[in-house]
């Protein structure tokens, strides 16, 4: 049983020395402010009867939680809850957070504020309980300072002004069952995992709409006003689903992951719509055909991929502009037709099979000379309606990638007497190329990278022939997201001599971690599932493993500067631990890092050197990624550009240049597998 302790006093300070560990306080006063600095250990404050408040703060002392339980807390007009600043460095450091379980009702103008940087799952200041009443709430903190919504707050009628911080919704009603639409005076909106909306969204000043998770739908209007600028991001896969209207003179901005167009609302935003900023995922278009999401201006900035999920998505007056590095129009066999093209950036156009996008007459704008336009895949473009819409200096701006009927390489492009953009079937011949393309060079670069690894794990070879089989990843953040972790993991449980194996894969990944952090563990790094990684020798044991991937250096390369000696003798201690606790080692060198073609980084190769060097010196099985990543980028990154230069393609494999993307992942995973293989068979 939790110990108990009755508080009564008009300024409510609870210190570090007043209370002990895990102990739970009964809070019975009735004055109208309260501060609460927790002790090291998390604290619970039980509110005995009702409670009117002017202010609560929470100002912790220490790494800590502090929580609030009971009965309702009622702050009046002028209220305010605010999470004070944590001392010190706050960010990886730190995971505290401020709860408030009970409910709370609320009235008149009242302020929510954190001034704490949210990270990692932590720092938050948290409304668990039901939110009642019909105030206005104003939402301050912090740039990435979070308040939580976490309950059902249905009987709350009010409003929500964002002024800075983040707004998070945990909750499909998080704002209650007021008609005002949330107002954002900057800040953010957050969206949690799973969650839906109705409201609506007015945009007055420059703001930003995220997501911690894969959401549901947003139903309601957003609207922008002049001069604001309402950025959509999301982090890491997170998909959004976005059905209402959006409308008003400002811009909408996406540099999200996944976000989709549904439904049947025309968009009637007189701004501009910006696409770009992210390489992990496409912007979808799917809306009813003929159905407006990009009513007035297209951008495409870089990385922007804009994707077609249904015919008829742009309203066929609207201008297209691309600007920044080789941002992507996949129309996914779908057909489309827009106004003029601005060629301001390097552009890929990708119809896709049967995909049909039809341009205006485009030789009155001013491309910029330098930039070019690649085109991709099969189905067709136009501009116009006969050879005249592109002038002679356009067409030598526009290259074909491979196209159909043709060898490899890229080929100018002419117009047809009906304007449809067409290979001429002039081969560009890149110069100064640092990489021989020979058949037999491209078959050596190929046969480092083009591995069954995944094949022999599972097939009716594999190794894994002990029940309960346990394979334990260390690794930097490459691991800790759990991209190619879980390729492996996939392939184990659907493959026919594998699945009922019962084989454990236990990911000790780093976030941020380095050679060191893996061998002596870090309170400071947060290890998967954001917890604090322990020493090397520790899990391993407590695993049991029969298998250890280390996969580690490219932050020791980046920002850890680890020196080459001391990267050495944490390699080598980790095998020289992984074999005493029984585990098969298996080192991996780092991979890539902001690198492509004729820019390698000497550093990492030297640490990839180091590695295998360790391997060879102590018999652990060696996995080279870098020398497979770097064959890749040479074989399949390279894109001659009309006029005979050329570029490499730098997210090819990781979608920005460090952390895999799905092609990357894949690529991590047939590698490691067959390290494994090689390892259960003493290869």
């Amino acid at each position: 049983m939790i110990p108990s302790k009755t508080l009564r006093a008009a300024a409510f300070i609870i210190s570090p020395a007043g209370v002990s560990a895990g102990e739970e306080l009964r809070w019975t006063g009735t004055e109208d402010v309260m501060k609460l600095t927790a002790p090291k250990d998390p604290l619970i404050l039980h509110v005995d009867s009702p409670l009117k408040l002017r202010s609560l703060t929470f100002d912790p002392g220490a790494l800590n939680a502090i929580q609030i339980k009971g009965q309702t807390i009622t702050l009046a007009d002028g209220g305010s809850i605010a999470f004070a600043k944590l001392p010190g460095d706050v960010g990886m450091k730190k995971t505290s957070s401020a709860t408030i379980a009970s409910d709370l009702k609320v009235s008149g103008r009242i302020s929510l504020a954190n001034q704490n940087r949210h990270y990692l799952g932590g720092e938050k200041l948290v409304v668990a309980g039901k939110m009642k009443g019909n105030g206005n709430i104003s939402i301050a903190g912090v740039k990435q300072g979070i308040v939580q919504l976490a309950g059902d707050n249905s009987e709350f009628t009010g409003a929500f002004v964002i002024e800075t911080g983040s707004l998070m919704l945990s909750h499909s009603a998080a704002l209650g069952s007021g008609t005002k639409p949330v107002t954002l005076n900057g800040g953010a909106v957050v969206m949690g995992a799973r969650v839906s909306t109705t409201h609506g969204f007015d945009v007055s000043a420059n703001a930003q709409w995220d997501a911690h998770g894969p959401n549901g739908t947003h139903d309601g209007t957003v609207t922008i006003h002049k001069n604001a600028i309402f950025t959509v991001r999301n982090g890491g896969g997170n998909t959004m689903t976005w059905r209402g209207e959006i409308t008003g003179a400002g811009d909408l901005a996406f540099a999200a992951h996944g976000t989709t167009f549904a439904g049947d609302k025309t968009n009637t935003l007189s701004g501009a719509i910006k696409i770009g900023g992210s390489s992990r995922g496409a912007t979808i278009m799917a809306r009813k055909v003929g159905t407006n999401v990009i009513p007035s201006s297209l951008v495409m900035i870089e990385n922007g991929i804009l994707r077609w999920g249904a015919d008829e998505q742009i309203a066929d007056h609207v201008p297209v502009t691309f600007q920044g590095e080789l941002p992507t129009l996949e129309l996914h066999g779908h057909k489309e037709r827009v106004g003029v093209l601005d060629l301001q950036g390097d552009a890929r156009l990708d119809p896709g099979q049967d995909g049909e996008l039809n341009f205006a007459d485009s030789s009155q704008v001013n491309w910029d000379r330098d930039k070019v336009m690649m085109v991709l895949g099969g189905g067709t473009i136009r501009f116009g309606k006969d050879e005249t819409a592109l002038t002679n200096q356009q067409l030598r701006q526009i290259g074909f990638v491979d196209p159909a009927g043709f060898p490899t390489g890229t080929y100018t492009a002419k117009l047809s007497g009906d304007g449809k953009l067409l290979p001429t079937g002039d081969l560009v011949v890149p110069v100064n190329l640092p990489v021989d393309l020979s058949t037999e060079a491209d078959a050596r670069r190929r046969a480092l990278y083009e591995v069954e690894g995944l094949l022999e794990l599972t097939g009716d070879k594999t190794p894994l022939k002990k029940s309960g089989t346990v394979i334990s990843f260390y690794g930097d953040s490459i691991t800790w997201g759990g991209g190619y972790l879980n390729v492996i993991k996939k392939a184990i449980s659907e493959g026919k001599e594998t699945k009922d194996l019962g084989v454990r894969l236990i990911n000790h990944g780093v976030n941020g971690g380095g050679v060191l952090t893996l061998r002596d563990g870090d309170k400071g790094t947060a290890h998967f599932g954001n917890t604090k990684p322990w020493p090397f020798s520790e899990t391993l044991a407590e695993d049991k493993a029969d298998v250890a991937v280390i996969s580690i250096g490219v932050n020791d390369v980046w920002w850890r500067k680890t020196t080459p000696e001391a990267f050495e003798k944490a390699l080598t201690d980790l095998v020289t631990q992984a074999k005493a606790a029984g585990a098969r080692p298996v080192l991996a060198t780092l991979a890539i890092m902001n690198e492509k073609v004729g820019e390698r980084n000497a550093k990492c190769d030297a640490y990839a050197d180091i590695t295998r060097k360790v391997a060879k010196a102590t018999g652990a099985t060696l996995v080279d990624l870098r020398a497979a990543f770097m064959a890749c980028m040479e074989s399949e990154s390279i894109v001659v550009r009309p006029g005979g230069a050329w570029t490499s393609d730098t997210k090819l494999l990781a979608h920005d240049g460090v952390h895999p993307n799905a092609r990357g992942n894949q690529l991590l995973a047939g590698l490691i597998a067959q390290g494994i293989v090689q390892a259960l068979e003493n290869r």
